[in-house]
């Protein structure tokens, strides 16, 4: 006896893919999407990037202002053996890892802990003064990028900042002013999103800094 289908019923289609209209529409579909959700994923990461370089700023800023300069009286700068052997005679970060005195580095974990700091008259490198990231300095010779030999040497231990660049400690060198005043306009520099130092070393107060952070130690940028 053949069976009946009920008055109203349809057919199921078994295994029906989608046509090629439908199959345009969803990646239409898809590709306003991705153009929505990636500028967002975009601009939280440079955000991240920024908070994460400012802290690191502001946290360098706090050693040097309230310890550092305390136990040495001036900033981060070689000694007069490592000047001898070639280092400028300018601030340069890897000394709040590195004994400027013996040139040792202090992280106990890479060479036996070097203090030079004398308990009598508080004074003195002991250090290291952040803690190591194990992150190596890369200057260049080429001066667009603005990482020159004055901020540090190939193989120093670095703070890097939100884009992973080293961040640099600037002290103008204009003549005839005199030895507080380029103390007092000291900077730390971030390079920013596009890697390369855009403020002027050495002018006091830099008019066009591109898209550096900068942080100035003892006064507020204007």
């Amino acid at each position: 006896m053949e069976r009946r289908r009920p008055v109203g019923a349809t057919k199921c289609p078994q295994h029906r893919g989608l046509t090629m209209l439908e199959l345009m529409v969803v990646l239409g579909v898809l590709l306003v999407l991705s153009t929505l959700v990636i500028p967002v994923i975009g601009s939280r990461m440079e955000q991240s990037q920024d908070l994460a370089t400012r802290s690191s700023l502001q946290r360098i800023r706090e050693t040097l202002v309230d310890t550092y300069m305390d136990d040495l009286g001036d900033l981060p700068r070689p000694g007069l053996g490592a000047q001898q052997a070639g280092r400028p005679d300018h601030p340069q970060l890897a000394y709040l890892f590195i004994n400027p005195l013996t040139h040792l580095d202090g992280n106990p974990t890479t060479r036996d802990h070097d203090v030079t700091f004398d308990p009598i008259s508080r004074r003195g490198w002991r250090g290291p003064y952040l803690l190591h990231q194990g992150d190596g300095f890369v200057y260049s010779v080429n001066p667009a990028p603005g990482f020159g030999p004055r901020y540090g040497q190939t193989g120093d231990p670095a703070v890097l900042d939100g884009w992973g660049n080293p961040i640099v400690l600037q002290e103008p060198m204009v003549p005839g002013v005199s030895d507080y005043e380029r103390r007092r306009h000291a900077r730390l520099v971030s390079a920013g999103p596009n890697g390369v130092i855009e403020t002027d070393p050495d002018q006091l107060l830099p008019t066009d800094t591109g898209d550096d952070l900068v942080l100035f130690l003892w006064m507020a940028m204007p």
